[in-house]
């Protein structure tokens, strides 16, 4: 059987984006290295860190950008490339040729395929595990110039009416017994008429687990903190509402997960809110932030295509595009499209768009527009 092979047409404009791709690549990925990575490396850096931790620092930051600058890099060379064969000529003489627009767009669309399956593979194998050694990095000098780094737990949890009920923190978290280290709760107190009545503080030196979410105190004592003669006493046991295996999970960032690791996550979370004694308002919070970043998963490295469907058409002009236009439009078009996800991911994390929503609104968008330019190319 004959092997399959691309045709020439495909060859030559797959040849034509290289060029631009790679230099919009490391022109947009230097961007952001050096407008976030570069200045929290030197932040971690002046903050204690040593200059080889600093270096770790950045290089393990580096990732995350790597896959937002793919799609950028894609819109750029599809403005640049096309633009270049409009000038030349050679869009009209393939067209006058019987080949349509939406033909030539097609190699195109390829490219950016592969270009959008390399940046899942860096958002979900790669990132991840980089940004869980930055954590890793983070946590060891903030424990080496006196800080409780990433060991401390804080949470609170609501009520059913949605008014705070117990504030939470701990100095350390130990897994292994598992205790809390240094705690501190305030728990509210209201009225029949939803007044705020009393607030109890505690302070404890450890609170070991027990069992149905009851921590065993070791030097505690509580206090009233509104009444004018305020009662002190000495406490047992409390009850915080939540075991070990979630309190141990309060730290984990999206960011560091994989989509696996996330949707477990998300899982137990549900489980919490659906479940749990009270209003958890932590993790309602955190069920809306791992929804959204589940969904940007997915949205993110599909950008490629949908930068492509409009990159391409837009460089399709009588006069041609230049590099400098071609940058330019580039800035604008990405400008606008992040700031957009930006914000509608913002009412994501808050819960008030659902999470598919707030992670592919952009792209819809601009994947309306490209297909709408690219009907309206002259043939």
């Amino acid at each position: 059987m004959r092997r399959w092979t691309p045709l020439v047409l495909d060859r030559y404009i797959a040849g034509r984006l290289l060029n631009p791709f790679i230099q919009g690549l490391a022109m947009f990925l230097g961007l952001l290295l050096a407008l976030d990575t570069v200045r929290r490396a030197l932040d971690f850096w002046q903050g204690g860190a040593a200059a080889w931790a600093a270096l770790r620092y950045f290089v393990f930051s580096s990732p995350q950008y790597l896959a937002l600058s793919l799609p950028m890099a894609m819109l750029f060379a599809g403005i640049y490339a096309f633009g270049q064969l409009s000038a030349d000529g050679e869009i009209t003489a393939m067209t006058g040729s019987g080949v349509s627009f939406k033909r030539l767009v097609m190699p195109a669309m390829g490219f950016a395929l592969g270009a959008s399956l390399f940046s899942f593979f860096v958002s979900e194998v790669v990132a991840p595990w980089c940004n869980y050694q930055v954590s890793e990095l983070t946590a060891k000098v903030a424990s080496e110039v006196g800080s409780h780094g990433r060991s401390n737990r804080m949470w609170r949890d609501l009520d059913s009416r949605g008014r705070v009920n117990m504030i939470v923190f701990a100095g350390e978290f130990d897994a292994a017994v598992p205790a809390l280290r240094d705690l501190t709760v305030l728990r509210y107190q209201y009225n029949q008429q939803g007044a705020l009545e009393e607030i109890l503080l505690t302070r404890a030196d450890d609170a070991v687990y027990d069992s149905h979410f009851r921590w065993r105190l070791q030097g505690a004592q509580t206090r009233q903190t509104m009444n004018p003669k305020p009662l002190v006493w000495e406490e047992k046991e409390i009850m915080l509402y939540r075991p070990p295996e979630q309190i141990e999970g309060l730290d984990l960032e999206a960011r560091t997960l994989t989509i696996g690791m996330m949707r477990q996550q998300l899982a137990e979370t549900r489980a919490i809110v659906t479940h749990g004694a009270g209003k958890d308002s932590e993790a309602e919070r955190k069920l809306h932030i791992f929804e959204t970043e589940l969904a940007l998963r997915f949205s993110v490295p599909l950008a490629c295509l949908v930068f492509a469907m409009a990159g391409c058409p837009m460089g399709v002009r009588p006069e041609g595009s230049g590099r400098g236009l071609s940058y330019g439009l580039s800035f604008a078009i990405i400008m606008l499209y992040y700031i957009t996800l930006h914000y509608t991911t913002r009412l994501g994390y808050e819960g008030t768009a659902p999470a598919w929503i707030s992670a592919w609104f952009a792209n819809f968008v601009l994947a309306v527009m490209g297909a709408v330019l690219i009907f309206r190319v002259p043939q």
